[in-house]
C-alpha cells in the first residue's frame, strides 16, 4: 500500500504534467492548470484564475488513492469537450501570427 506521501506525490505530478497542455474547447474557450505558490494549483480559464485552488492536501486526506481520479473528474467532467494541445506548440502558434 502507498504512503500518503506516495499518493500526494502521484497527485502533483499529474498536475504537473496536465499544466504543460492547454485545453481548447471550440476556438474560443481555453483552459490550463497553474502551480501557484502556496495555494498549489489552479484552474485558468480564459485568462481568469478560479476561485477555488486545487488543494492537493485536502484530496489526498479525503480521498486517498482515488484523489488523483477525483481531481481529473474535477477538472474534466463527462462530456467536457476540451481537446489538449501542448503548451509548447500552443505558444509556437501565437507567436508565428
Amino acid at each position: 500500500m502507498k504512503t500518503r506521501e506516495q499518493h500526494k506525490t502521484d497527485v502533483i505530478n499529474y498536475l504537473r504534467l496536465t499544466a504543460q497542455h492547454r485545453f481548447l474547447r471550440g476556438k474560443q474557450d481555453l483552459m490550463t492548470i497553474m502551480e501557484s505558490g502556496d495555494f498549489g494549483f489552479v484552474e485558468v480559464n480564459n485568462g481568469r484564475q478560479s476561485n477555488h485552488p486545487i488543494n492537493v492536501d485536502w484530496y489526498v486526506d479525503n480521498y486517498m488513492g482515488d484523489a488523483k481520479n477525483v481531481i481529473k473528474n474535477r477538472i474534466f467532467y463527462q462530456d467536457h469537450g476540451y481537446s489538449s494541445i501542448k503548451r509548447k506548440y500552443y505558444e509556437k502558434l501565437l507567436t508565428a501570427k
